[in-house]
């Protein structure tokens, strides 16, 4: 069954890359997807690190509408138990005047999503759910697929249902416009069934490489592929786009934005950002119900959070290491160095 479901929604999807919008007939479950997404406001979350404990979490905006537990383990176990140990669950969405889920990933740079990760986190449903969470998160920056992109289009509808009946909502983040690497796949294939997804809640592209400069450039490794995976794919989709941004304000607020350039570019219409800088700037008055226009406030991450002093003394902060090009954030290494007070 869900095999039949993929190979109906493809070619949709596919279609739909081509078609210039309001020339196409929608399909049913697109018209319900789009009604339904258009009556809510727009998603506002930040990455927590967990790395920096329970003392060190930053609570997020007061109109953040999600609260993430980023650790960059591999697998679900591992994600659970160290947002667990760090104490920083509680911690989640506590700074917000709105309605906020909170939510656990699954991997991260240097990780690989395949059928054992993704069936592994929804054998994990139950003990993800009891925990405090309401969402999961898989961060898919590599993937490798059984043998055809069609195989692990499947793994993922399969178990982005399976969650959905378990009562969790479902994310997938992944590097800029594709997974760096697509082993036994082709990534725009594999975007574009995610795109597709009636049970996929948003997907996040992550508009950074060092964490803290705006790009805006769809993934080089594969943008020369056939099919490519450029932005493109992200056209008339029904899943909503909610981009990963260093700081608040280059979703729509710096002079070269998130918004505007995929809209003039692409039409394409975001629905939200999450921050990945940990920092809150109480300069920002939050707007309680944000929505497309006027454009969201409460931003945070403007403070230079690293002039604090981080890890043990004489130690370089997680701001040199980041800067210096030493490691991507979240890697497992820079996660392991900081748990060790290293930096």
């Amino acid at each position: 069954m869900v095999k039949a479901l993929i190979l109906a929604l493809l070619p949709v999807a596919l279609a739909f890359a081509s078609c210039p919008s309001g020339e196409c007939e929608e399909t049913a479950v697109v018209q319900v997807r789009k009604s339904e997404r258009s009556k809510r406001d727009l998603m506002i979350g930040y990455w927590a690190w967990a790395w920096n404990g329970a003392a060190n979490t930053i609570p997020g905006p007061a109109n953040q509408t999600m609260g993430i537990c980023f650790s960059g383990y591999t697998d679900a176990q591992s994600n659970l138990n160290y947002c667990i140990s760090q104490g920083v669950i509680p911690y989640l969405c506590s700074g917000s005047d709105v309605t906020c889920t909170k939510w656990m990933t699954v991997g991260g740079a240097g990780t690989t999503t395949d059928r054992t990760v993704l069936s592994g986190a929804v054998g994990l449903a139950a003990s993800i759910r009891s925990a405090g969470f309401d969402g999961i998160i898989f961060d898919s920056e590599y993937v490798e697929a059984q043998s055809t992109s069609t195989d692990l289009v499947e793994d993922f509808y399969e178990a982005t249902a399976n969650l959905s009946s378990a009562g969790l909502l479902v994310g997938i983040t992944t590097s800029h416009s594709a997974p760096l690497g697509c082993t036994n796949c082709n990534a725009a294939e594999v975007v574009s069934g995610w795109l597709a997804d009636p049970n996929l809640d948003w997907i996040s592209p992550q508009l950074y490489s060092n964490g803290y400069s705006l790009e805006l450039v769809p993934t080089s490794d594969c943008s020369t592929e056939s099919p490519a995976c450029t932005w493109d794919i992200y056209q008339n989709v029904i899943v909503p786009i909610v981009p990963s941004v260093p700081y608040a304000y280059m979703y729509d607020q710096a002079s070269t934005n998130a918004v505007d350039y995929f809209k003039d570019t692409y039409n394409i219409t975001l629905q939200g950002y999450i921050q990945w800088i940990q920092e809150v700037d109480s300069s920002f008055d939050p707007d309680p119900s944000p929505s497309p226009s006027p454009s969201p406030k409460g931003y945070y991450g403007r403070k230079k959070w690293f002039n604090r002093p981080l890890g043990r003394s004489g130690a370089l902060s997680r701001y040199e290491v980041l800067e210096a090009g030493l490691l991507r954030p979240g890697t497992p290494l820079l996660r392991a160095a900081a748990d060790a007070g290293q930096v």
